[in-house]
């Protein structure tokens, strides 16, 4: 329980010392990677506010490498970014060049608001969040299945606990109703796990064998629907 948030604590002062700053982190993790049409993009730390430390862009041409640049700093201003004391490498051919500059602007379709997208996990983003950053991931032809699947778990989690409950009452007033309390208890615990089970399945699931996010939070939902609403049907 403790070792997470202490190995966090850690990684966090280990980025500070190696970048020289000392204002809060968005991340205190290893560094992120991004990608934006050709060009690779590595951050090692992220600052809220829109500052960046050890920003290194990596820029190919089909399968070759073009440009690599990287820059100690980055400040967010207007609708770029200012990168801070530069070294460039250039590859043309057999042709290889090296530059420097003290800064530099970066044109870039990420901002600072999409960078919190970036550093946090998809289940911790509001629903707009995570379908404003689902649409810029497919714009860029990047995956944004994990943030549909978070997207569908939120926007169904009412329609999930409405099948649970259709559940718990057909053990109520259809055929269970003459049981034990202590056999529909232990069937509704049965159930819960079940759901639970098959939710924490299909979901990553779905990102490895690629069918919909939306079918594997809906299926859960409508097996559980389903099943109550037959056992209702038999109250009678």
């Amino acid at each position: 329980f403790v070792s997470p948030y202490t190995d966090k604590w850690a990684k966090t002062h280990k980025d500070l010392r190696l970048w020289g700053d000392s204002h809060s982190l968005v991340s205190g993790r290893s560094g992120l990677w991004h990608r934006e049409g050709d060009t690779f993009l590595h951050l090692s730390v992220v600052q809220p506010g829109g500052v960046l430390y050890g920003v290194t862009l990596f820029e190919f041409s089909g399968n070759e490498l073009r440009r690599a640049l990287a820059a100690k700093r980055a400040t967010y201003s207007g609708d770029s970014w200012l990168l801070e004391d530069i070294r460039e490498t250039r590859f043309a051919g057999d042709a290889v060049t090296n530059a420097s500059a003290t800064t530099r602007v970066w044109q870039s379709e990420l901002t600072p608001r999409s960078l919190n997208f970036l550093v946090n996990e998809p289940n911790e983003l509001a629903l707009r969040s995570l379908d404003d950053y689902s649409r810029y991931l497919n714009a860029q032809g990047l995956d944004a299945a994990p943030f549909r699947l978070a997207f569908w778990q939120k926007c169904l989690q009412p329609l999930a606990v409405f099948s649970l409950v259709l559940v718990a009452l057909s053990f109520v007033f259809g055929p269970l109703r003459s049981s034990t309390m202590g056999f529909r208890v232990f069937t509704g615990i049965v159930v819960g796990i079940a759901f639970q089970f098959a939710q924490n399945l299909l979901g990553p699931a779905s990102l490895i064998y690629g069918f919909p996010p939306l079918l594997a939070v809906l299926l859960p939902i409508g097996v559980c629907t389903v099943g109550g609403l037959l056992m209702l049907s038999r109250s009678g």
